[in-house]
C-alpha cells in the first residue's frame, strides 16, 4: 500500500515515480513516501516547499531515497512530492522508480534558465567581481537592497548542483585562495570563484583559519602545479623544495642536475637555455624574463659557491658542504713548513681522500682553498700556488738558495719540484 493524497490505494507492487503512466490498467504513478500527509489548513505554497527542499539539497547524496528528502526538508510526504516534482521540471533533480537523483548543470547553464530581471542582474554583476556595495551605487539602490535580493536568488542556487562549483569547494573552503588561482590556475571562470565567496563566506572553516594556498600544492593535478608554481614566481629547487625562482636559483638547479661535469661556461651557457625551455614549460614570456646573457652568467658562477673551477678554465657542479664538513681536516693536510707551494704537492700525496670529497686535480684544489676553506696561515697566489709565512716569491727563492748552496740549478729545480710540487 502507499499514501497518496489522503487516500489509501492498491500498489503495483514497486515503487513509481510521479506523472508517469502507468503500466498496469494504465494507472498514474506517485512518488512512494512514507510519513502522514498534512491537513488541508496547514498547506503550504509551492514556492517555500521547493525553497525547502533547495535548502537541503546540499546535504543529500547524489543518489538517495524519498524518504531521506522527506527526513532532511520537515514536511509532509505530499508536500515533498509536490516540491520534488517541481524540482525534476526545474532540472535539479530526476526522479527513477526508487530515488532521487540529482542532476548538475554548467553555472552559465543554470543563468540561462533564469528568469529575467533584478535577481539575475544582479548576481551576473556580483559574480564578475562587482561589490554589493559598487551595484547599489550603478543601479541607484540601497546596499541592504541589493544584498537583500542577492541572498533569495543565491538561496536558490544549491552549490552541489553546479559543475564548476562541485569540483573547486574543497579547495576554496580550505585554502585561502582569490579569483586569480581560480583563473590562472584551475583555469576556473572568476564567476565560479564568486559564487563559492557568496555561498561559502558564512560557513565555519576548519580550525578557524584557511590554510596558506602554497598548502594546497599536493592537492593540485601536474598541469595545475606547474601553473601554480609559475603564477607564484615559484619553483622545485633541486632538493624538491618550492622556493623563490630567480635566475641564481634556476642556475643553481641547472648545476645540480646537467653541470656535473667539468666544460667550458660558453657550453654551460647553450645547454642552460635548453634547461631552461624545459623547466619553464616553452614559456617564452617568462623563459626571456629569466634567460641569461653568458658575462653574466660567467659573472655568477665566478660568485657562487656550488661551482668549482677546474682545469684549462673549465667548471661544473660541486657540493660545498663536504668541505664545510672536513675542513678540521684539511686544515691538518696544509700544515707545512714556511714556502711556497703548488697545489699538486698537497693533491697528488692525498689524492684518494681528495677524490672521495669530489675534488677531481689540484686546480679544482686551488680553488677550494681560494674560495671555501679560508684558511688565515694560507696566502693564495696565481694558481695552482700558495704560500705559507712568505709575502715575497724573490727573496724566498734567494734564501732558499743561500740555504742550500753550493747547488747545481737541476739540482735546485729538483727540490723545488720534490718539496714543494713547484715546476
Amino acid at each position: 500500500r502507499r499514501v497518496c493524497d489522503s487516500t489509501v490505494v492498491k500498489s503495483s507492487g514497486r515503487n513509481i515515480p510521479p506523472d508517469c503512466p502507468g503500466e498496469n490498467h494504465g494507472e498514474k504513478r506517485e512518488i512512494p513516501l512514507m510519513g502522514h500527509v498534512g491537513k488541508t489548513g496547514d498547506r503550504i505554497d509551492l514556492k517555500t516547499i521547493v525553497r525547502r527542499l533547495i535548502s537541503v539539497y546540499d546535504q543529500m547524496e547524489e543518489e538517495d531515497s524519498y524518504r531521506s528528502w522527506y527526513d532532511a526538508a520537515g514536511m509532509t510526504a505530499k508536500e515533498v512530492m509536490r516540491g520534488l516534482r517541481r524540482l525534476e521540471k526545474l532540472k535539479y533533480i530526476s526522479i527513477s522508480d526508487f530515488e532521487v537523483i540529482k542532476r548538475f548543470r554548467s553555472l552559465d547553464e543554470f543563468m540561462e534558465t533564469m528568469e529575467e530581471g533584478q535577481g539575475k542582474l544582479f548576481l551576473k554583476k556580483r559574480l564578475s567581481g562587482m561589490s554589493a556595495a559598487d551595484i547599489a551605487k550603478e543601479q541607484g539602490k540601497s546596499r541592504q537592497r541589493i544584498s537583500q535580493v542577492l541572498d533569495e536568488v543565491l538561496a536558490e542556487i544549491p552549490i552541489t548542483h553546479i559543475k564548476e562549483a562541485r569540483r573547486t569547494i574543497d579547495i576554496f573552503r580550505e585554502y585561502a585562495v582569490d579569483h586569480e588561482f581560480f583563473t590562472e590556475v584551475l583555469l576556473e571562470k572568476k564567476e565560479t570563484f564568486y559564487l563559492l565567496k557568496q555561498k561559502c563566506n558564512k560557513e565555519r572553516i576548519r580550525d578557524g583559519v584557511k590554510k596558506s594556498k602554497l598548502d594546497c600544492l599536493n592537492q593540485l593535478l601536474p598541469d595545475q602545479r606547474i601553473r601554480f608554481l609559475h603564477a607564484e614566481s615559484l619553483f622545485e629547487d633541486e632538493n624538491g623544495d618550492v622556493v623563490k625562482m630567480t635566475k641564481r636559483n634556476l642556475m643553481k638547479k641547472y648545476f645540480f642536475m646537467h653541470g656535473r661535469d667539468a666544460d667550458s661556461t660558453k657550453n654551460h651557457h647553450v645547454r642552460y637555455s635548453e634547461f631552461l625551455d624545459e623547466e619553464l614549460h616553452g614559456k617564452k614570456s617568462v623563459i626571456e624574463e629569466y634567460g641569461i646573457a653568458l658575462h653574466n652568467f660567467e659573472s655568477t658562477i665566478a660568485e657562487s659557491s656550488y661551482c668549482i673551477h677546474s682545469y684549462d678554465q673549465k667548471v661544473r657542479y660541486f657540493e660545498v658542504d663536504r668541505i664545510v664538513e672536513e675542513k678540521a681536516n684539511l686544515e691538518k693536510l696544509f700544515m707545512l713548513p714556511e714556502g711556497i707551494y703548488s697545489t699538486s704537492f698537497v693533491y697528488e700525496t692525498n689524492e684518494s681522500y681528495f677524490r672521495s670529497l669530489d675534488i677531481k686535480d689540484h686546480h679544482e684544489l686551488h680553488n677550494v682553498l681560494k674560495r671555501m676553506l679560508d684558511l688565515d696561515f694560507i696566502k693564495i697566489r696565481r694558481i695552482p700556488e700558495f704560500a705559507i709565512g712568505v709575502e715575497d716569491k724573490i727573496k724566498w727563492f734567494t734564501g732558499l738558495i743561500k740555504k742550500l748552496s753550493p747547488i747545481t740549478l737541476d739540482a735546485f729545480i729538483d727540490h723545488l719540484e720534490q718539496n714543494f710540487g713547484l715546476h
